[in-house]
């Protein structure tokens, strides 16, 4: 009884409201067949009808710099609602939202209610275009992800998105390099991370896990359309140097974002890169 009256809630928005509205939309998601390990990628470019998700947005008309509830529920090829899903690097689903112009990221874990919905209050930072991508993994099956594009109201900003001639950023606390391979559309490269304290200017080594890991880097098109998340080689390097592998699936812009922990701080640095 509990599960359906969560369906019901979900699907109460659809009553007398035009086919996809601003309160309750879905769209297809699409699998990766092999469960998350090692420095696997996932590169997202065609719809699996597998799982469909449903997103509620509340309220109605989110507004920037307000509190926005998000909620997400998936259903399998029988039209029912998963309930079961496996854990995924410490956590049910990873839901990443990144502006349109790719200026804004954030890494959040929405709470799960046992019987299908999980559910996330968050604000964002200014209005105009998001895209959400939620990361998951029903119970026996590989990795899925669902893209949801939101449109926030308020004052709209639009940063261009440039790409990095210099590949090392500063967080305060580290200083972190990006070196990388041959940047080309369908080759798998690598992406090396070296990061040094900032006041020392020595190597770091020593970097907590974070989410299960030494790091996590997600890449997005500049279309914000492909996804990439991908994972180190050793899951347990402490540093100085995280190394991942990924493969874009095709030339353009790409914005590269490495997540790592220390001193018990999350560390995110960011670099916008050409791939040809």
């Amino acid at each position: 009884m509990k599960r359906m009256a969560a369906i019901a809630v979900l699907l109460a928005g659809i009553v007398g409201l035009s086919a996809c509205t601003k309160a309750v939309t879905t769209s297809k998601a699409v699998t990766d067949p092999e469960p998350a390990s090692g420095h696997h990628h996932h590169e997202h470019q065609a719809a699996s009808g597998d799982v469909q998700a449903m997103w509620q947005m509340n309220p109605e008309q989110p507004q920037a710099k307000a509190a926005t509830r998000i909620r997400f529920m998936a259903h399998g090829a029988d039209g029912e609602p998963i309930t079961k899903f496996a854990v995924l690097h410490e956590k049910l689903l990873h839901l990443i939202v990144v502006s349109k112009d790719l200026s804004y990221f954030n890494h959040i874990h929405p709470d799960f209610d046992g019987e299908g919905i999980f559910t996330v209050s968050t604000k964002f930072p200014f209005g105009g275009e998001y895209r959400l991508f939620a990361e998951y993994q029903p119970e026996g099956s590989g990795t899925v992800v669902s893209k949801q594009t939101i449109e926030l109201g308020g004052e709209k900003e639009q940063k261009p998105l440039t790409v990095d001639k210099a590949l090392t950023k500063s967080t305060g606390h580290e200083i972190v390099t990006l070196s990388h391979g041959r940047l080309a559309a369908g080759e798998e490269t690598t992406l090396a991370f070296h990061i040094s304290d900032a006041a020392t200017k020595t190597p770091v080594r020593d970097l907590e896990p974070y989410l299960g890991a030494a790091g996590h880097v997600v890449i997005i098109s500049g279309d914000a359309e492909q996804y990439i998340h991908v994972h180190p080689d050793n899951a347990d390097a402490a540093g100085p140097e995280a190394v991942f592998h990924a493969v874009f699936p095709k030339a353009g812009v790409y914005k590269v974002w490495g997540q790592f922990a220390r001193e018990g701080r999350p560390i995110t640095v960011s670099y916008t890169l050409q791939v040809k």
